[in-house]
């Protein structure tokens, strides 16, 4: 019985350290860098014929929410660069 209680604490603070070790060496997610002149070309392009001109492709309806006009099958990428 004494040999199952120190296993068992020498287990429960193994487990505790990697825990505090996880936590402490977890890198936090960076947000998606936004660029202004993507956005300000996805504001003034009519179409996403003139995007691409520019370069700007398969943009991200969540990161860039005004490309919603050029999202025509809804599926949250605009301006795609190929069909499925």
């Amino acid at each position: 019985m004494r040999k199952y209680i120190q296993v068992a604490t020498v287990i429960s603070l193994i487990t505790v350290s990697s825990l505090a070790t996880a936590s402490v060496n977890a890198q936090p997610r960076k947000a998606p860098q936004i660029s202004q002149s993507v956005r300000s070309a996805i504001a003034t392009a009519r179409n996403c014929t003139e995007l691409r001109q520019k370069g700007i492709q398969d943009i991200s309806v969540r990161v860039y929410p005004e490309a919603r006009k050029f999202d025509r099958d809804r599926d949250g990428i605009a301006c795609e660069s190929s069909k499925r």
